[in-house]
């Protein structure tokens, strides 16, 4: 029985000693670090990337077609006038032209022309509106990096108060300005400014060479606006 008391407390002191090694053991082991989830780009980001990527697709000059075009808008301004006849014109052109290369342009061009007429005769003033619409097409060659050649053919569809080019204006049966609808060709030639850069204005002087002697027409034409990317 003495035996057994005494043994017990050295069995005591040796399971306390294995369990704290065990304690021990476990505790200096390393801990493997958690691996990180790969990001994953989310769906409003990869709109905006494909986004970015189309518009750095349209400004890249190196690419086709529609890195050749480029946007113009005019306003077309006429003068004419006597001691018994004034005529004011002036209207908007919207157009677009294309680069053959990078000082020479071809494109189509298309118009709307407001006309007021004023005309004193036997002691009494008479006044017309014509409106007059237009289709053609263009040649631009630009020089010097502001001033530019313009070529032009035009289809002109007019309310004309001088439908027989005889220089002489009638009456219809109500007393007032006789107007007839009528159709002409021009051919334009002239020159023009623009200040250059992305979005630029431009004034420019035209002669139009198929303009007929007698017309009561001017056939200078003014215009003035802006063109993007000319």
């Amino acid at each position: 029985m003495k035996k057994i008391t005494r043994i017990f407390p050295l069995l005591m002191i040796c399971f306390l000693f294995i369990g704290m090694n065990s304690v021990d053991a476990q505790t200096g082991k390393k801990k493997r670090p958690k691996k990180r989830p790969e990001k994953t780009e989310t769906v409003e980001e990869t709109k905006t990337s494909t986004k970015k990527e189309k518009t750095d697709d349209y400004f890249d000059e190196s690419g086709g077609f529609k890195h050749k075009l480029w946007f113009g808008g005019g306003l077309n301004l006429g003068f004419n006038g006597n001691q018994n006849l004034s005529i004011f014109q002036g209207g908007l052109s919207p157009m677009v032209g294309y680069k053959i290369f990078d000082k020479l342009s071809i494109g189509p061009r298309v118009g709307f022309n407001y006309s007021y007429i004023k005309l004193f005769q036997q002691g009494r003033n008479y006044v017309v509106e014509p409106i007059s619409v237009n289709g053609g097409v263009f040649t631009r060659y630009k020089f010097l990096n502001m001033l530019f050649a313009h070529v032009e053919y035009e289809r002109f569809s007019e309310e004309s108060i001088d439908p027989n080019n005889d220089g002489f204006i009638e009456l219809d049966q109500d007393g007032e300005i006789y107007t007839e609808r009528i159709g002409s060709n021009n051919f334009y030639v002239g020159l023009g400014y623009t200040n250059g850069g992305l979005l630029a204005y431009e004034i420019s002087l035209l002669y139009n060479v198929l303009e007929p002697e007698n017309s009561l027409q001017t056939p200078f034409s003014i215009r003035a606006g802006f063109t993007y990317k000319f």
